[in-house]
């Protein structure tokens, strides 16, 4: 701890740490360069931040871990430039492992998108919805969020489980959204008796968020009154989840013509 306090106390390593902040994890190198120099700080300095984990090496630049935005956060308070009330609540965001479980109350497949976009670094993605029916919109930041993670990630595994083409009210809605899928690289079978909603996000080689998402409501948006439960950090649960979906998966079936 000391060591820690002693990098933290450095001249400029605040004003660093506060400029990455407002970053969305990911630092490329020419970015933080530039923030290195306006904060006044050299390569030491940053080398000593990684050592402590406030910062993780990667192949393009660097990422700001939950540890660096937990010390940044109380360096700011110390400074009087954030209330000590606000931290509870910022440091169970940090580390969901103190508060493993939310409730999610409405609006479940924007809030699924939205956990996409801001945490754009899971290696496999795992829908479970018997229909699926995104809009444009929905399927354009699916398919940035993607793409972001398979920039940070590499390759990113998509396992959809969903009804048969026949089980659609819509079948013109199952063609455009296998074919969105097949775009996006998804591996897709059909389960007759599907009536199970989760959505499950592994993290990538860097460890970082582990969760899932199961409730009521179909991946549609569709507006009904709906429930659901974000679980993270309990491992045991996470197993247990990632277990059904496997045995929902292996007991579907490829497409037929019809659904294909």
């Amino acid at each position: 701890m000391s060591d820690l306090l002693q990098v933290a106390a450095r001249p400029g390593v605040l004003e660093f740490l506060r400029a990455l902040e407002s970053t969305n994890d990911f630092i490329p190198h020419d970015k933080y360069r530039v923030q290195t120099e306006d904060a006044g700080i050299d390569a030491s300095v940053t080398d000593a931040l990684v050592d402590e984990g406030l910062l993780h090496k990667a192949g393009a630049g660097l990422y700001f871990s939950n540890k660096g935005r937990a010390v940044t956060l109380l360096l700011m308070a110390i400074k009087g430039e954030v209330g000590f009330t606000a931290i509870p609540e910022a440091l169970n965001e940090l580390f969901p492992t103190a508060r493993p479980y939310e409730l999610i109350e409405g609006q479940i497949t924007e809030y699924f998108i939205q956990m996409l976009e801001n945490r754009p670094e899971f290696s496999r993605l795992c829908i479970c919805s018997p229909w699926i029916r995104l809009d444009e919109d929905s399927k354009s930041r699916v398919r940035e969020a993607v793409r972001n993670s398979r920039s940070t990630c590499g390759d990113v595994r998509i396992e959809v489980v969903t009804c048969p083409e026949r089980g659609y009210r819509n079948r013109s809605t199952f063609r455009s959204t296998m074919e969105f899928l097949a775009e996006l690289g998804a591996d897709f079978v059909v389960h007759k008796n599907l009536h199970a909603k989760l959505y499950i996000c592994e993290p990538g080689a860097n460890g970082r968020f582990h969760y899932a998402i199961f409730g009521s409501e179909n991946l549609t948006g569709a507006g009904w009154v709906e429930l659901g439960v974000r679980v993270e950090g309990d491992r045991y649960m996470m197993g247990r989840l990632t277990q059904f979906f496997e045995a929902v998966y292996a007991a579907s079936e490829l497409p037929k013509k019809e659904d294909a």
